[in-house]
């Protein structure tokens, strides 16, 4: 199925359909693309198909769709992206830390001058 959808560029048009207004459409195609993440996921391909789905737009189309009236269609749209597609380590490093109840960013190393400035 992965080689078929890779092959014969049939992931565009299929992710074109997450912008349908029948919501029925957009509920097959997002478990379709479930589907194919969880097999894609299954075969150690999910990196090239998270990529592939957002070179195609799918991604945004994914994104749009967490603000969509229908609770179901945002839900999955939700679950799709906070489980293929959620941060990156490198996002996760910016996070900030919660100590006590407050917030601690890490600013990283700092290039100021270890004396102060001099005018």
């Amino acid at each position: 199925m992965i080689y078929v959808m890779r092959h014969f560029n049939f992931l565009k048009p299929f992710c074109d359909l997450l912008e349908s207004k029948d919501p029925r459409v957009v509920k097959v195609v997002l478990q379709g693309l479930e589907n194919l993440l969880a097999v894609a996921d299954k075969l150690e391909g999910i990196e090239v198909m998270c990529l592939k789905i957002e070179e195609v737009g799918g991604l945004d189309k994914l994104e749009v769709l967490q603000n969509h009236e229908n609770g179901e269609i945002y839900q999955k749209a939700f679950n799709l992206l906070d489980l293929y597609f959620g941060p990156s380590e490198e996002h996760q490093a910016l996070k900030p830390n919660e100590q006590n109840g407050a917030l601690e960013f890490d600013a990283g190393t700092s290039n100021a001058p270890t004396g102060g400035f001099n005018f």
